[in-house]
């Protein structure tokens, strides 16, 4: 298994039109806070800005030379060392590799940028998201309302991080991680 994590500035515009098609998908649409259609120049002028925005890290996910989605860190704040993460992936997903993705990002994070704390918001709605996240170890700092949808805001800061990869599901990815090519480019 090779997981590549390739920087949107870095996309070919082939590259771009398929992450578009998973993101426009409805079934990640309907979880994202922006639900409309994103126009493929829309989302390249976009990109253009982030060539130079050192705030928002953006990547996208090829399993085995397969693009399969997206994970990225906002709203990076380096005074305060906190960041916002996100994902979604294509359908059906094997389980593995997107948990696979989210410890890899979760450990760049705190490891390779030196941040300490990360936080989320994920829609009351998404349960599967929001059990996903309290399975790496996030943990419920309250919940918000926004354009008439709740979202619940999760953290986790970098001890939270070691405490959890000693138990449950981040203990069996970091036994595995090591048996898998993975890169950030």
């Amino acid at each position: 298994m090779t997981l590549l994590f390739k920087n949107y500035v870095s996309l070919s515009p082939h590259e771009h039109k398929s992450l578009l098609e998973i993101r426009n998908a409805e079934r990640v649409r309907l979880h994202m806070k922006r639900q409309t259609i994103i126009a493929l120049q829309e989302h390249l002028n976009w990109v253009e800005q982030l060539k130079s925005d050192i705030h928002n890290s953006y990547f996208a996910l090829f399993l085995d030379d397969t693009l399969v989605g997206a994970i990225y860190i906002t709203d990076i704040d380096f005074e305060k060392k906190t960041a916002f993460w996100g994902l979604y992936f294509q359908e059906n997903i094997h389980p593995f590799a997107s948990s696979l993705a989210t410890y890899l990002i979760i450990e760049r994070v705190f490891h390779d940028l030196g941040l300490e704390k990360l936080y989320l918001e994920v829609k009351k709605s998404n349960t599967n998201a929001y059990k996903f996240d309290l399975n790496f170890g996030f943990k419920v700092d309250g919940e918000h309302e926004e354009s008439g949808t709740t979202y619940i805001q999760m953290s986790m800061n970098e001890a939270d991080w070691e405490r959890s990869k000693l138990s449950g599901l981040p203990k069996t990815i970091r036994k595995k991680v090591d048996k898998i090519t993975y890169q950030f480019t």
